[in-house]
């Protein structure tokens, strides 16, 4: 093999090699680019449903919450928990949790004061009754306290603070005390309900 032939032979090479380099590294970015043009299903904002439905609890109280939001009643054998509930969303991540129960604290400053976080606190409104709300990074706790009974809510909001500051005021805006129900032996639509009667002082009476 001449020289002449050895060079052109090995500059057909570099050219080969480069080419072929050259289209790799080009298919990489154009990959590279598309995906991240595509944006997952799972970060897709969501948002709480306009379309409101009404919890009425045999405790006595009702509120309002999204349609896309559900919620678990959870039941409990102790006797100082009257209401104990859950609210959801298979859509996002966080919850809100509500519970009535009887309490030592004398004052709702005292249970601000057992927080820890006096400087957080700012009046709220649960029905007819004067609460506390703490706001921190991680949560929102807010309660009230009627005839030694404690209305107590707790926000967990987790990534998405938007969705769930959306149902708590909802929750709030809606919340209202009614009559409870009687207590009842026999069953309807399949359903028993035997709750002690309990009587708060922000009720609203239907007659």
């Amino acid at each position: 093999m001449s020289r002449k032939q050895l060079l052109i032979g090995t500059s057909l090479l570099f050219i080969i090699v480069g080419g072929m380099l050259g289209g790799y590294l080009y298919q990489s970015n154009f990959l590279s680019k598309s995906s991240d043009s595509v944006v997952p299903e799972d970060n897709e904002e969501s948002s709480p449903s306009t379309t409101l439905n009404k919890y009425r609890d045999s405790a006595g109280f009702f509120f309002e919450y999204p349609e896309n939001v559900k919620i678990e009643k959870k039941e409990s054998k102790d006797t100082t928990t009257y209401a104990s509930l859950s609210l959801s969303s298979s859509q996002v991540s966080g919850s809100i949790s509500f519970d009535v129960s009887d309490t030592k604290f004398r004052s709702i400053d005292e249970w601000v004061k057992a927080s820890g976080k006096e400087s957080k606190a700012k009046g709220v409104k649960l029905g007819e009754l004067s609460g506390k709300e703490i706001d921190t990074e991680e949560k929102i706790m807010t309660a009230a306290l009627d005839k030694g009974i404690l209305f107590s809510i707790e926000v967990t909001s987790e990534n998405d603070k938007d969705f769930w500051q959306n149902v708590y005021t909802t929750f709030l805006s809606t919340f209202a005390f009614s009559t409870p129900e009687a207590p009842q032996t026999g069953s309807t639509n399949g359903s028993v309900t035997g709750e002690t009667d309990i009587i708060f002082e922000g009720e609203e009476v239907i007659e």
